[in-house]
């Protein structure tokens, strides 16, 4: 029976605001021209680019906005409650925070790298182990989509997700909120905000968070998920002069959770078993961010820095076959340790030309060990997998076994770090030729630089019986072996990242686009493939007199993957009608993608793998309406046919299929009212009903295991009385 989550207290926030209309104002730069985009409930944000050489409501490209009352009243408190709320966004689920990816318009990563990128406070976060996160303190969201390639270069070939933290300077409160839940949910958030005079301020937000899961593992008779997080930040922001001002945070989250609540499942019986593995899943995650900002503005140029250091320190232990019998398991820890830099000047000036010169570098020192534990029963499985295409083929073979008993470790370490660094430049010309008319341009030139030190090693004893393959009977042979894989890998890359678009604009509400853009993600190395890689030189090794000679495994061709491409083409309206009441956004797109990076399952976990050409094109819609006094509506759709143009996996041409993780459609819509009473103890009441969805989901590339159309109900209710509101 499928279990419905229902949070059935939620009683919060306790507030205190500085500001009567709990707004955001901003009394040290009134004077400067600043940029809105319009979100749900047609509300104006104040939103804000250190590159963008377009206003942000007028950009010739996708892009959708979600304010923090929007993430309130949406009930958003993390990446995962953003899926489908936005067209063609899915952040799939995978039941732990080790890894986060996000699909836009059908382009996505599973394991190894992000092909969409996010921003936190304009600084990138390199690892999608950090995405994750409990939202707090956030002023407003921000989701492009297509490639970002020209302005924010590698990983954004999908798109970009920017997340805006409040300042302190322009926003004043305190703010206390508690809720509550079957399944154990518990979850509080605490933030203060406070400007001690006109040039200075600072923030400090907290949160704890908790459940008891939702899963039972019925081998250990536990819950298989429990979770249980807590984190913060510290935010400092002061005005140096008129023109000056920089801004110091800190971020810090702490998590420990359960690993992958899996079920086995069959695929020729469509059977899905309860979950029932032996050995233990955990994972816990310790994370930091410590950005430092700085910017110059004057009346023509904007001058910003950024500046980050980025940690990362989990562990995590896995059940490989989640099953009963004890097979194979891991424990793998991590440990980054990432700078990055960017310096950015864009023109400040109300003219007809506007233009974007930066430069950025990162530096990432990514260190794993991995314990990869082997039973003899498991490795007697991966043995005897080895073997079956040769003894198929009609090869005589003598039966070999794995002697011994307990458990066969194979430790790997390895070492990766990635250098890059950039140089990019924007223009824009407004009303070129014509009124209304204008061309955006843009080229990025991006060097990077990968390199994987690695060393791992295992040894074993087999058992080899030649009755099979000769006449006469003999003893078993024992043969005792070990083998050591260790060495050093790099790559390196120059790209060229071009955009171009052209927007016609025939009233300041109403304007169509047509835009061309490159994106790309790096190459890199499949560090999980070691375990596969040395079992099976290993066996090749003992049992070379014995059986056919195989090919050599070069490791290094084995475990790289290539760069991958796209270009997107793009077509869309944007336009407001009936005194701004109703507002529509519609794009069509075609993303032609080259040296596709795909997840493939192989015998023990995935690898990346490079799997050809592969072309999406879809549409995406957004529909805003202000229905009556205290009435709004939203509606989100997404259409995205994404498919395989040329990839063959070794066992079938996989030409036409879908490829995996991409719902071909999601939806969300979104209502509001809100009443307002004049002769009441409760002064004003409010409603918010919500309805996302998500089409079938394609779980491998061969299309044999899918997810079928889900959605998902949120209704929430609210009354504020002076400093409390109850939910």
């Amino acid at each position: 029976m499928n279990k419905i989550l229902f949070a059935f207290l939620a009683f919060g926030c306790m507030s205190y605001n500085s500001y009567a209309n709990d707004g955001i104002a901003n009394d040290y730069d009134k004077t400067l021209k600043k940029d809105t985009v319009k979100t749900h409930f047609l509300e104006e944000v104040v939103v804000f680019s250190h590159k963008e050489t377009n206003l942000l409501e007028a950009m010739p490209g996708a892009i959708s906005v979600i304010s923090y009352k929007q993430l309130d009243a949406m009930q958003v408190n993390g990446l995962p409650d953003i899926s489908t709320l936005v067209p063609n966004f899915f952040v799939p689920d995978y039941g732990s925070q080790l890894t986060t990816p996000l699909y836009i318009r059908g382009v996505g990563n599973r394991i190894t790298g992000q092909a969409s990128g996010m921003y936190v406070d304009n600084v990138p976060i390199l690892n999608k182990a950090n995405y994750d996160v409990e939202f707090i303190d956030v002023h407003y969201i921000e989701i492009l989509r297509g490639p970002q390639g020209t302005l924010f270069g590698r990983n954004s070939m999908g798109g970009m997700m920017n997340i805006a933290t409040l300042s302190p300077l322009d926003y004043q409160r305190t703010k206390i909120g508690v809720t509550g839940g079957n399944y154990g949910l518990f979850r509080t958030k605490a933030s203060t905000h406070a400007k001690l005079n006109d040039r200075f301020g600072f923030s400090m937000a907290g949160y704890y968070d908790r459940s008891d899961g939702y899963f039972i593992n019925n081998y250990s008779g536990k819950k298989a998920d429990p979770m249980e997080s807590a984190g913060g930040h510290v935010r400092f922001d002061y005005q140096l002069s008129k023109h000056w001002k920089t801004s110091l945070s800190a971020h810090y989250n702490f998590s420990e959770q359960g690993a992958f609540p899996y079920h086995k499942y069959d695929k020729t019986t469509g059977v899905t078993e309860p979950i029932n593995y032996s050995d233990e899943g955990a994972y816990l995650r310790r994370m930091g961010l410590t950005a430092l900002n700085l910017e110059y503005k004057d009346d023509n140029i904007l001058f910003t820095s950024a500046t980050s250091y980025q940690g990362l320190n989990d562990d995590m232990n896995m059940d490989q076959d989640y099953t009963p019998a004890p097979i194979y398991s891991i424990r793998q820890r991590q440990k980054q340790n990432a700078f990055t830099q960017e310096l950015a000047v864009k023109s400040n000036k109300e003219s007809n030309y506007r233009w974007s010169f930066g430069l950025f570098g990162s530096y990432d020192n990514f260190k794993t060990n991995i314990s990869e534990n082997w039973t003899s029963d498991g490795l007697q499985t991966f043995l005897d997998m080895i073997l079956a295409p040769i003894k198929a083929g009609g090869a005589r073979l003598p039966n070999i076994t794995v002697a011994g008993e307990g458990t066969i470790p194979n430790p790997v370490s390895t070492k990766a770090v990635t250098s890059n660094a950039a140089i990019y430049h924007q223009s824009t010309y407004n009303n070129l030729f014509i009124d209304g008319l204008s061309i955006t341009g843009g080229l990025r030139l991006d060097y990077g630089k990968t390199s994987l030190d690695y060393q791992s090693a295992m040894e074993m004893r087999l058992l080899v019986d030649l009755t099979p393959v000769v006449p006469y009977p003999v003893p078993p042979v024992s043969l005792q072996g070990d083998t050591t894989l260790q060495g050093f890998l790099s790559m390196n890359h120059f790209m060229l990242l071009p955009k171009i678009a052209l927007k016609y604009e025939w009233n300041k509400r109403n304007y169509v686009y047509a835009s061309a853009t490159k994106g790309f993600n790096p190459g890199g190395y499949n560090i999980q493939m070691f375990a596969e890689t040395i079992t099976q030189i290993l066996i090749g090794k003992m049992a070379s007199g014995y059986m056919p000679a195989t090919n050599p495994i070069d490791w290094g061709k084995d475990a790289a993957f290539n760069p991958e491409y796209n270009w997107t083409y793009e077509l869309g309206y944007k336009g407001e009608w009936l005194n701004r009441r109703l507002s529509a956004e519609i794009a069509l797109f075609y993303v032609d993608m080259h040296d596709m990076q795909l997840a493939k399952t192989v015998s023990f976990g995935r690898e990346l793998t490079n799997a050809g050409k592969a072309v999406s094109k879809g549409i995406d819609l957004h529909v805003d309406a202000r229905i009556c006094a205290g009435l709004t509506a939203a509606v989100n759709y997404g259409y995205t046919h994404a498919t395989f143009k040329e990839y063959d996996n070794g066992k079938a041409d996989l030409k036409g299929y879908y490829l995996p993780f991409v719902p071909r459609q999601t939806f969300s819509i979104y209502a509001a009212y809100e009443k307002n009473f004049t002769r009441s103890f409760v002064k004003r009441f409010d409603v918010q009903v919500q309805y996302n969805g998500a089409d079938k989901i394609y779980w491998t590339e061969a299309n044999d295991v899918t997810l079928d159309f889900y959605s998902l109900l949120n209704l929430k209710a609210g009354v504020p009385k002076g400093h409390f509101r109850l939910n």
